[in-house]
């Protein structure tokens, strides 16, 4: 998995993993509305750079059907700055689909395309029998179609990174508690193991000082048996109502990859977790 891809993966992923199993409800009654944007700043820390910021993640949340089922569409989008693009350039652009009723995700589809590396996924869900149709091809090879078994706590990333929004971890887990949860990758399940190290105010670079929730993240086998150390990512939440992803560290074999909010709009609720006044960016 590319560098890039693979710090999307981790901030996606593990943006809110709140509980093991999610239970369905309505979207109108969560943390997040139509209209809200997030914009992710990323950079990269090694030995020979130092705090060089390489792009960007964005993504918003519209209204919009498909295949007749009232739904909520996720987009997210991870580009390169003018900088990194001389050497690496990267445009992944993502999309999955929340069914307004029970907010379960209908479908998802991704075009990666970074440094010439280009493949696309698109699953198709089908919570009556608790299968999803993955769909996966590099460049244009011929689709790759694999049935999986799933229940709702498997899902795509993005679908993750969003409906887990609505549960409060802090009602559903104890400081040093551990569960998994399950995302569809490609043609594949993977398993992230995670575990709740408690509440903590943090002053967090271009943010101010907030109070968060902190988790530490795991690479995991199925049974939820956590892999090599090397694996472990640590990321901080909003502890306010909107449950916002604000800032994510995770190693890579090149050096210290970090995602921080950077900009917002739309939010369900007021900015409330900042303790010594945001320095954000409210989009317009």
């Amino acid at each position: 998995m590319r560098f890039f891809y693979t710090l999307l993966f981790t901030l996606t992923v593990t943006s809110l993993l709140t509980v093991q199993r999610v239970t369905a409800q309505p979207l109108a009654s969560g943390a997040f509305v139509p209209g809200e944007s997030l914009t992710y700043t990323i950079s990269f820390r090694s030995k020979v750079l130092i705090g060089a910021n390489i792009g960007e993640v964005t993504s918003e949340v519209v209204g919009e059907s498909v295949d007749g089922t009232p739904a909520w569409r996720i987009s997210a989008r991870a580009v390169t700055n003018k900088m990194a693009r001389v050497v690496f350039k990267l445009d992944d652009q993502l999309n999955t689909w929340l069914a307004t009723s029970d907010g379960l995700p209908v479908q998802f589809k991704q075009d990666i395309n970074e440094g010439g590396w280009q493949s696309e996924s698109q699953y198709y869900y089908n919570w009556n029998n608790g299968t999803a149709l993955a769909r996966y091809r590099q460049y244009d090879d011929p689709w790759r179609d694999t049935n999986l078994k799933i229940d709702t706590s498997v899902r795509d990333y993005l679908a993750h990174f969003y409906a887990l929004r609505n549960n409060n971890i802090i009602n559903t887990m104890r400081k040093g508690d551990s569960r998994k949860i399950g995302i569809i990758l490609n043609d594949q399940i993977q398993y992230i193991s995670y575990t709740y190290l408690g509440a903590e105010e943090k002053d967090i670079t271009g943010i101010g000082k907030v109070r968060t929730i902190k988790l530490e993240c795991q690479i995991a086998l199925p049974n939820g048996e956590k892999l090599a150390e090397g694996n472990i990512f640590h990321l901080w939440i909003s502890n306010d109502r909107n449950y916002i992803p604000l800032y994510l560290e995770t190693p890579t074999r090149y050096g210290i990859a970090k995602a921080r909010l950077s900009s917002y709009a739309g939010l369900k609720y007021p900015w409330e977790s900042v303790l010594l006044g945001s320095k954000l960016k409210t989009e317009k």
